[in-house]
């Protein structure tokens, strides 16, 4: 048997008068897996937005407008921009 199978086994099971609760444990349990992912989204979420900040304000400070008209070619603006991202 599937676990589906099974979860519907234990169901058909339950008094008829204790279906009622039953149901509001399910609705708690998907409420509850619900509110751990959007917490969990919100987590990454911010660190993220932390990272874009500490990398933001890093370019900003090595930003070198005349640096940056000596670049010519494609491959110097993909050397700066490495340079410019690596981490320390």
């Amino acid at each position: 048997m599937t676990i589906k199978e099974l979860i519907q086994a234990e169901i058909d099971n339950i008094p008829e008068d204790q279906l009622d609760e039953f149901y509001q444990l399910i609705k708690e349990f998907i409420n509850r897996n619900d509110h751990h992912k959007k917490e969990v989204v919100s987590i990454n979420r911010n660190f993220l937005d932390q990272q874009y900040q500490i990398i933001s304000q890093k370019i900003s400070q090595q930003f070198d407008s005349e640096w940056l008209e000596t670049l010519e070619t494609e491959d110097d603006l993909l050397q700066a921009a490495i340079e410019l991202t690596k981490h320390e």
